[in-house]
């Protein structure tokens, strides 16, 4: 859909100027109604690393649009100094149907040291997901935090019945591992 010109100047007006918290989440709750607006300022928070977008990403988790949910979690990936609620709702980005979502939750946990620990067992069961993509993400996710709950089910991986590509990718993390 095409957002109207009110929609690109409400836009522009947030992107040229930083607004706190409640300026943007009442900037927000006015634009809601329109997708493409609110995946711009997904984007724009999370390039921009703004404090002020986590109650936007918070408050995107749970949009109808996978685009958006992915970009908010990944801001939230960013953006959390560890608060209990960001790793909350960063694990359950890790159950979304949407494969950019998991991926964008699995970044969030590997790339923030404030989030890495508590998704271990979360970051374990991903490394069985469906999605090539997602394996391959949740194996990174031990090649750059290492964690012993991995060695098996990495061992595994590299032994055989997995893609030459995930093999490479678990023989790595095993080997950041070894210097535990």
């Amino acid at each position: 859909s095409e957002a109207s010109p009110d929609v690109l100047q409400a836009f522009l007006l947030y992107y040229t100027k930083p607004f706190s918290g409640v300026v943007l989440t009442a900037f927000l709750q006015e634009w809601s109604k329109d997708r493409l607006l609110r995946t711009a300022c997904l984007y724009h928070t999370l390039r921009g690393r703004d404090p002020a977008g986590v109650p936007l990403a918070i408050s995107a988790l749970g949009d109808p649009d996978h685009e958006a949910r992915a970009l908010a979690t990944g801001a939230l990936g960013r953006l959390s100094k560890g608060e209990a609620g960001h790793r909350d709702a960063l694990v359950r980005a890790l159950q979304d149907p949407w494969p950019a979502v998991r991926i964008a939750a699995l970044r969030g946990f590997a790339d923030n040291a404030a989030l890495a620990e508590p998704a271990t067992s979360d970051g374990l069961a991903l490394l069985q997901d469906g999605h090539p993509q997602v394996r391959a993400e949740a194996i990174l996710r031990f090649t750059r935090r290492p964690h012993r709950d991995a060695e098996g089910p990495l061992a595994v991986l590299a032994g055989g019945d997995s893609s030459a590509w995930h093999q490479s990718l678990a023989i790595e993390a095993l080997a950041a591992l070894a210097v535990l």
